[in-house]
């Protein structure tokens, strides 16, 4: 790979930053990240610790991309553009595991190997709430195909992508993670993920993630999503990549659950054959992470 893939200015999320005058940034952060990071496969865009600056085909709030000439599927020069603002903080993550070496070789796979799937990323619509956790799930998807080559299992490579993830958003100060808690059991939130429920239940795309809305029951949780359908899991099925799906992908949601005291849990999942990924939500409830 050419240097000059990795010489890419990457802007650091610093929105959170509590220095300075930045109250209605810090506002609008908890709103994001709080309304973003519930769902299906919690690894938002907006959870990104070296998030590449704006670029065409996307806004800054909430995920746009722009469709390819033939309108069912994402245009790659716009996803790629991500991808390579991101090459470098990929790096210094797999450096750890292939060596100084083998890394540029094994980041070039990697990336042609995402480039490979963009066709075949379900095309959702230009703007979809699940969006945000598609685009970097079929970058996961993308990376472990190669990985896996180099002897990478599910298991070891979704350890090493889970716990990185974990740690970016645990360096959120406390105080904002308790904040981002308590956003999504507010109604904004409530009243939010309804209308996510209802756009999916009538989506034009037959890929689409397709959800249902529980209210609180009154004791066990104190709101849920149940997923018959899940637009990641139909790409990782294609790839034959279901081991990771229930080794990483699925396992993303427990860490906001976690970090914003949030409470998240489930007994079942559509990648494992379920009928129903059934997705629980309950304030303060702790959190028991799959080993």
């Amino acid at each position: 790979m050419s240097s000059g893939v990795y010489k890419q200015t990457l802007t650091p999320l610093n929105t959170f930053s509590t220095k300075g005058d930045t109250t209605l940034k810090r506002r609008d952060f908890i709103k994001t990240v709080g309304l973003g990071c519930l769902g299906c496969c919690c690894r938002p865009l907006s959870l990104s610790a070296q998030e590449p600056p704006p670029h065409p085909g996307t806004r800054s709030q909430g995920p746009t991309w722009l469709p390819s000439s033939n309108g069912k599927t994402y245009d790659s020069a716009v996803l790629m553009n991500r991808y390579d603002g991101l090459l470098e903080s990929k790096r210094a993550l797999y450096v750890t595991v292939f060596g100084e070496s083998e890394i540029d070789g094994i980041m070039q796979e990697m990336r042609d190997s995402f480039e490979s799937i963009i066709p075949d990323i379900p095309y959702i619509g230009r703007r979809n709430y699940h969006l945000q956790y598609l685009v970097p799930n079929a970058e996961d998807i993308a990376e472990y195909l190669v990985a896996d080559k180099y002897g990478m299992t599910a298991a070891s490579f979704g350890k090493l992508r889970w716990e990185h993830t974990y740690e970016e958003i645990m360096t959120m100060p406390e105080d904002l993670r308790s904040n981002i808690g308590r956003s999504t059991f507010g109604l904004l939130s409530l009243l939010k993920m309804r209308w996510v429920a209802y756009r999916s239940q009538n989506s034009p795309h037959e890929d689409d993630s397709v959800c249902y809305f529980l209210p609180a029951d009154g004791d066990a949780y104190d709101w849920g999503m149940d997923y018959t359908q899940c637009c990641t899991n139909i790409l990782a099925q294609q790839y034959d990549a279901a081991d990771l799906m229930t080794n990483l992908i699925c396992n993303y949601d427990y860490i906001p659950g976690e970090a914003f005291n949030i409470g998240y849990f489930r007994t079942q999942t559509v990648a494992e054959g379920a009928d129903t990924c059934d997705l629980r939500w309950k304030w303060g409830k702790e959190v028991t992470i799959p080993e």
